[in-house]
């Protein structure tokens, strides 16, 4: 889901993703013995579980910030205890259990991939549309957001400046897109162009209440929904308002 961060949701990052995707069944292979590994977590960013192999069975614990996960995993009956990293990225849990052996220091990796089944692949798949919601029509279409900067002139009477655009699509039925970016940069002697193309935000979908509009984003068979902002529109400019206070001002492609 972390491609679908672009300036709309700088405001509500926090609030959408507080809950980790590290919860479920993985399975990976440590020296040719089979791993499997459950974690659970909490609202506190805990992270508890179970790491088994054929011969043993740890206790994991720890902690995670966003995709990174920080903590240990203790076999209780010999007392054995591994420092455990690692980091998710989809589906795949990268780990690095560490331990120290006659004052050496040493790493093993475990590649992990989460186990979905086939109930919770088909709850991944978000309908095409809320149809109990209502949508003020006004927002529906691509909305851009622009930013300019200029160096000025130095004392070489060198100069750069920067010129970049996002923007968003909101489709009529509640479908989200990313509508791409452009960023051109120049300079004296320099210049250049980046850019991307369009891209629909699978699981992502708007509607409007009291002048506020909300979003709903389902992922991994878990659906949340929060307040993007409040907004005004006048002359094809939008200006939303974040819970924070955080504005944006986009104008109407």
């Amino acid at each position: 889901m972390k491609q679908f961060f672009s300036f709309l949701f700088i405001m509500t990052y926090y609030t959408v993703f507080a809950q980790s995707g590290f919860d479920g069944n993985y399975e990976g292979v440590l020296n040719g013995d089979k791993v499997t590994l459950s974690l659970l977590t909490s609202g506190t960013k805990n992270v508890t579980g179970k790491m088994l192999d054929s011969q043993n069975k740890f206790n994991v614990s720890g902690s995670y910030i966003q995709g990174t996960f920080t903590g240990k995993a203790i076999e209780p009956d010999m007392g054995v205890e591994f420092a455990m990293s690692g980091t998710l990225s989809g589906d795949i849990f990268r780990v690095n259990l560490g331990f120290d052996y006659l004052g050496e220091h040493h790493n093993m990796e475990v590649l992990f991939n989460k186990i979905i089944s086939t109930d919770q692949s088909k709850k991944t798949k978000s309908p095409s549309a809320i149809p109990d919601k209502s949508r003020d029509q006004r927002i529906t279409g691509t909305w851009v957001k622009e930013s300019n900067y200029s160096s000025g002139y130095g004392s070489n009477n060198t100069y750069g400046f920067m010129s970049s655009s996002e923007s968003m699509v909101f489709f009529s039925d509640g479908g989200m897109a990313d509508g791409g970016s452009s960023t051109v940069i120049g300079g004296n002697d320099f210049s250049g162009k980046t850019s991307s193309k369009e891209k629909a935000i699978p699981g992502l979908y708007w509607w409007t209440e009291n002048n506020v509009i909300y979003l709903r984003i389902t992922e991994e068979g878990k659906s949340q929904e929060v307040a993007l902002g409040k907004y005004y529109i006048e002359n094809g400019s939008m200006l939303i308002t974040g819970a924070n206070g955080e504005k944006v001002l986009l104008t109407k492609q």
